[in-house]
């Protein structure tokens, strides 16, 4: 099996991996960023960062709910297959068809980068995920 590795540098500095394996019908991803729990400025809520990365993919710019959201996301049978937070990254793994990956990644940069924190609801319901 014949594959490509091209290293790309977005203008933002933010640097990624293509992995090109030709015939493939399914394609996975992970975007990873720097915002692990060393950044957070208050220790006493040292799992800030984890309970941020639960609740990203939820309510957005374009969809009022989380259940909109995920329903969105995995209709053709996409679905996330990991999130962690470590101390320096929080980080979303992903597998779609290949036929989506552009659909798929679009959503990803709307739940990354546009949430919309309904604090009464996720908020409680993620402290008993994240052990403050």
């Amino acid at each position: 099996m014949k594959h490509t590795v091209e290293e790309i540098r977005l203008k933002n500095s933010a640097r990624g991996l293509l992995i090109d394996v030709p015939d493939a019908t399914v394609m996975s991803f992970q975007v990873q960023f720097s915002a692990g729990n060393r950044y957070v400025l208050n220790k006493d809520i040292y799992e800030t960062a984890h309970i941020m990365e639960h609740m990203a993919f939820g309510a957005n710019e374009k969809f009022r709910s989380e259940h909109n959201y995920e329903q969105e996301f995995t209709k053709n049978g996409a679905f996330i297959i990991n999130a962690y937070t470590s101390d320096y990254s929080m980080v979303y793994e992903a597998i779609c068809a290949d036929f989506e990956w552009d659909r798929i990644l679009e959503l990803q940069r709307l739940a990354i980068t546009t949430p919309r924190f309904n604090a009464d609801e996720l908020l409680e319901a993620e402290k008993g995920q994240c052990p403050l």
